[in-house]
């Protein structure tokens, strides 16, 4: 199977994988995949206008090593320019983002992403109205940590 992707202006690029593919996320010249089964993380690299298919794939360590069901991307707009942000969704439906998950190169950093974990605490109503239904809801972000 080769996933497809919208890639800037050059509208839907085919990426092969040797690998069956269970989600794809693209953002900008960025492309995630998982992996069926294994819940693995791969980035396409060396994806650009001049080579939009990308050359290889790297494994891109998830939250503490373990599985995931899905992975996507955003880009946050700034003053200075933008970030990427990437985003995982554990089997324990746990979910996670990091800021440097991204590979930039063709080559994996030395060192493994920080992941953070997103904790959701919903409270809903005592009393429900007929009309309208208003929920609480907390958001907690903790560290991932080995």
């Amino acid at each position: 199977m080769y996933p497809l992707c919208i890639l800037g202006e050059l509208g839907v690029v085919s990426i092969p994988s040797d690998f069956p593919v269970a989600g794809v996320s693209c953002c900008g010249w960025s492309v995630w995949v998982v992996s069926a089964g294994s819940g693995q993380l791969w980035q396409r690299a060396c994806v650009g206008p001049d080579q939009p298919a990308g050359s290889h794939w790297l494994r891109i360590a998830t939250p503490g090593g373990e599985p995931i069901l899905d992975a996507a991307l955003t880009i946050k707009t700034v003053p200075m320019g933008f970030y990427t942000v990437g985003w995982a969704l554990d089997k324990r439906n746990a979910l996670h983002f990091s800021f440097d998950a991204l590979v930039r190169s063709g080559e994996l950093p030395r060192q493994a992403p920080s992941w953070w974990q997103v904790a959701l605490e919903l409270t809903p109503p005592q009393e429900p109205p007929l009309t309208n239904i208003n929920v609480t809801v907390r958001l907690y972000i903790f560290k991932y940590s080995d």
